[in-house]
């Protein structure tokens, strides 16, 4: 993935920009990638939390289940909207929820219904980095179309052989509304409705 940030917005795009132009973020050349575990297994381990991970992985199988399906949904190649990076914004949320599991065991939030939602609610601060962000789908130097989360899967999406890259913009103003729909219809399609309905009782 290739960084920069400047003022502009892509050639040819001033009927479907409304307002100001948007300071591009990153740009990552196609097809994204949706295995995530080397990145994942890096990251971990720079956070000192790989062992904690496997216990939880072979633990909980529907977490496990989750992770994969984050990748598969939103790809490894979706940057953190925060900086200017090729982070990935799957592989953070991830690490948080690792995170949130062991601050919940630290406070006896032992049983199964805390450690999944403990770790859901890590996985769903993705939201912001998704929210924060627009991502174009373009073929050279013509914008192609906009990928919304109502489209489904990010990954399909941008791997769909209509482009050659995909150009991430900064949004300013993000409602908390649409930050909290992001969450839910990320989560909708990553975890069991079972698992759904855990977090929503103990929210």
């Amino acid at each position: 993935m290739k960084s920069t940030v400047t003022q502009l917005a892509p050639r040819g795009s001033a009927a479907i920009f409304d307002g100001p132009c948007l300071a591009l973020h990153s740009v990552v050349d196609l097809p994204v990638r949706s295995d995530g575990g080397a990145l994942l297994a890096a990251a971990l381990e720079e956070s000192g939390l790989s062992l904690h991970a496997r216990m939880i992985m072979l633990g909980y199988r529907n977490l496990s289940s989750v992770t994969d399906a984050l990748f598969d949904f939103m790809s490894t190649d979706w940057p953190i909207s925060s900086q200017a990076t090729s982070q990935s914004a799957a592989v953070a949320a991830v690490v948080e929820a690792i995170n949130a599991v062991q601050t919940g065991l630290a406070q006896q939030d032992t049983g199964r219904d805390f450690v999944v939602c403990n770790f859901l609610r890590g996985i769903g601060s993705i939201a912001r980095h998704v929210s924060g962000l627009q991502a174009w789908g373009c073929d050279g130097d013509e914008v192609v179309d906009l990928w919304k989360p109502e489209h489904g899967r990010f990954a399909a999406w941008a791997n769909s052989g209509r482009f050659t890259q995909v150009h991430f913009y900064k949004r300013e103003l993000v409602t908390k509304a649409e930050t909290e729909g992001v969450r839910l219809k990320i989560l909708c399609q990553v975890a069991t409705a079972r698992d759904i309905g855990l977090l929503q009782k103990y929210r």
